[in-house]
């Protein structure tokens, strides 16, 4: 009876365990290091801010020469890393695995920012882009020595973004700052469970990514 007993509890455990790290995988991918900033952008454009007035068909076109450069490119290109075996995991797990796609990304956040370069309107989204940019760079040269969070540095970029555009007159969505300080704290929790990152990683990964943003969108 006894032993029975601990086989019900060990497959409930089992089952309870499989739906936590599913839940924690879902989480990461919803708040992907090269998805976030796109959800910026469609912040920036279809939020209650100061850019949601400009033509619909510039926003398009925008919002799908970022998913193309910094989401599709990537990710094809990881996907042929891997065919390849030029990279191990498709989740980019080790140190070795992160530099191509590092580099592949920064240079579609670059080219989509030399298409908005000269349009005075957009240079909030410029900056945004740039702050990406430089995010990237600093997470790769620490990458070299240290697996920071990606996941983190980009939540900590997405966050200090959303504060700048409530504080500073370009828009107001606070619920939207509610809504992601959550999404930072659901995603650390997820990084950690899943084991990925230790809490040192997943906190300098944020404050990374917060303070870089903000010092580009205060000072560029």
């Amino acid at each position: 009876m006894e032993a029975e007993q601990n086989t019900i509890d060990q497959h409930y455990t089992d089952r309870t365990t499989r739906a936590i790290t599913f839940l924690a995988k879902v989480i990461s991918f919803i708040f992907h290091p090269f998805i976030l900033p796109l959800y910026g952008i469609l912040i920036l454009f279809f939020g209650n801010t100061f850019l949601s007035i400009i033509y619909q068909k510039i926003k398009i076109n925008i919002v799908l020469l970022a998913a193309i450069s910094t989401i599709i490119i990537p990710a094809v290109t990881i996907f042929l890393l891997y065919k390849i075996n030029v990279i191990k995991s498709l989740t980019l797990s080790t140190r070795a695995d992160r530099v191509i796609p590092l580099l592949i990304v920064a240079i579609g956040y670059m080219l989509c920012s030399y298409y908005l370069t000269g349009n005075n309107i957009l240079h909030i989204l410029n900056q945004l882009l740039w702050a990406a940019v430089i995010s990237v760079v600093v997470c790769l040269i620490i990458n070299f020595f240290w697996k920071i969070s990606l996941h983190m540095t980009a939540m900590g970029g997405m966050i200090a973004f959303i504060i700048f555009l409530n504080f500073h007159n370009y828009g107001y969505t606070p619920g939207m700052i509610y809504l992601f300080i959550a999404g930072a704290g659901a995603l650390a929790t997820s990084r950690l469970y899943l084991q990925k990152h230790n809490f040192w990683q997943v906190l300098a990964g944020f404050c990374c990514g917060y303070f870089i943003t903000t010092l580009i969108l205060t000072h560029y």
